[in-house]
């Protein structure tokens, strides 16, 4: 690892009137010295965040990533890249050219079923709330992650082998013993299967979609694609990772840095508030609608009162988590405060109770 002092890049933004995209030096407020004391008796070694509110937003980065790590420093954001999944979602599913509540099966070209429970279709809104029975077995999904410069199967090809019963991943213990929809099991798998419907449905590769329908329009760097300013990975020890990239990579593969982030929470807050946005409010209305109203799944997790399309209701926030190799990630956003705040770290903190403390610490300053 290169070693690189220490930097605090401070920065405050008063009176937001667009998207967070760019942090002058307008002053520091209170949260902007709690951060910079927290993160200095962290061993993060690169972090941002960026939080915004009506009249105000707090802009933060320091550490490094190889070079220093800045509020634009791209990186692996981990599953916050299924948010996009369900945006894409919701555009679709508007715009009629899916359908939410139809078996998958219609649309791919082999057959997904639990085979527990053959005769119950899965569809894409189970997908899209972990209801739809498919898991995440740990030595299949091991698979996905290679070196970025190796040569893999495509996602196709991939998740052919894992649902179909002639395929080399297949396995009974791919999915649980629960019908479809009754039972909450989050699922990656499940997550870049929805994103594969989508890709088959427009016979337009995902990333491609989203890059053209999502990024483009919202004015975010962001890509599925590595570049060679990209953030370096670490452990916990301060050893780098080795590239790597997931075959897939529709649920963590997304690259983007805080300030893109940004811009995509805002255009979410401005458009459910109904006010001018790069996203229709009608699209983001149906990403955000609670889909279990009288309906609880089994094995919810306590904490989340209920789900969107790749979204998790909390309350009254709305977020995701993401964490891989190297990688932390979280974003939340508060419609009834118009509020917003996302955190990028470039190593895992679960690796360690410690990191993950400073990490939360961080994010409660922030609060």
């Amino acid at each position: 690892m290169r070693c690189i002092t220490l930097i605090g890049l401070i920065f405050f933004c008063a009176g937001l009137s667009a998207a967070p995209a760019v942090c002058p030096m307008d002053g520091v407020d209170d949260r902007n010295t709690q951060l910079q004391a927290a993160f200095s008796a962290a061993k993060l070694p690169g972090f941002c965040s960026i939080s915004f509110a009506p009249g105000q937003a707090s802009c933060f980065a320091g550490g490094f990533a190889e070079s220093p790590y800045t509020i634009n420093t791209r990186q692996p954001i981990g599953s916050l890249s299924k948010t996009f999944i369900g945006l894409a979602l919701a555009q679709l599913s508007l715009a009629k050219k899916i359908d939410l509540d139809a078996p998958i099966d219609s649309t791919l070209p082999w057959r997904v079923r639990n085979p527990r429970f053959p005769s119950m279709p899965i569809t894409l809104r189970q997908l899209a709330t972990h209801t739809s029975s498919i898991r995440d077995r740990a030595l299949a999904y091991r698979k996905s992650y290679v070196a970025q410069s190796a040569k893999s199967e495509g996602l196709g090809s991939y998740l052919q082998s894992y649902f179909t019963h002639k395929g080399q991943l297949f396995n009974s213990g791919n999915f649980i013993s629960a019908t479809p929809g009754s039972t909450y099991e989050y699922s990656n798998i499940g997550a870049a299967l929805a994103a594969y419907v989508i890709e088959v449905k427009l016979k337009v590769p995902f990333d491609r979609y989203v890059q053209s329908e999502i990024l483009a329009p919202l004015a975010m760097q962001s890509s599925f694609d590595a570049r060679a300013s990209d953030a370096r990975l670490y452990k916990k020890s301060g050893a780098e990772i080795a590239p790597y990239r997931l075959i897939t990579y529709p649920d963590g593969g997304l690259i983007a840095s805080c300030s893109d982030l940004a811009l995509y929470l805002h255009a979410i807050v401005e458009a459910k508030a109904g006010r001018p946005s790069a996203l229709d409010a009608a699209v983001v209305q149906r990403m955000l609608a609670p889909q279990f109203i009288g309906k609880r799944p089994a094995k919810l997790p306590d904490k989340i009162t209920d789900h969107g399309l790749f979204w998790e209701i909390r309350g009254e926030k709305f977020g995701h988590t993401g964490s891989d190799p190297g990688v932390t990630a979280l974003l939340s956003f508060n419609p009834s405060k118009g509020s917003a705040r996302v955190q990028l770290t470039n190593v895992n903190i679960e690796e360690s109770s410690d990191l993950t403390q400073q990490f939360i610490a961080l994010w409660q300053i922030l609060e």
